[in-house]
């Protein structure tokens, strides 16, 4: 955030699934590396890289925005598509953080996944 702005709290981003290291802390923007993982016996596939949008800067207990164009600015200064190395024009600007997955399922099948799940990288490898 920019100095003198508070900490955006981790619901502001909105994330379904949240994944965070075991006993040590993951590096810094994991999630660019992973193209697919597993997660209480389910598997994922990283469709793409998150693009953020001004959600971020409203208040979720409220519906309020907060008028601070935090965290979209620092992501787009520090995140843009272009710095990731994305090639495709749609995704060369914007501030990217996190990833939107989908779970590899067969039809009719169902699962859940519970806090605490130990989450496995099956494929690595960059967005482009």
């Amino acid at each position: 955030a920019e100095e003198g702005e508070p900490a955006v709290p981790m619901d502001r981003f909105r994330a379904n699934v949240v994944i965070r290291g075991k006993g040590q802390p993951l590096a810094p923007y994991a999630e660019d590396g992973l193209l697919r993982f597993e997660a209480g016996g389910v598997r994922f596939v990283m469709v793409k890289p998150c693009a953020r949008c001004t959600m971020p800067s409203v208040d979720q207990a409220t519906g309020v925005p907060t008028g601070s164009r935090e965290p979209l600015r620092t992501l787009t200064e520090t995140r843009k598509g272009s710095m990731l190395g994305y090639t495709r024009k749609k995704m060369a600007g914007g501030g990217y953080f996190g990833a939107n997955c989908v779970p590899e399922l067969q039809a009719g099948a169902e699962s859940s996944l519970g806090e605490g799940d130990t989450v496995t990288a099956l494929e690595q490898g960059t967005w482009t």
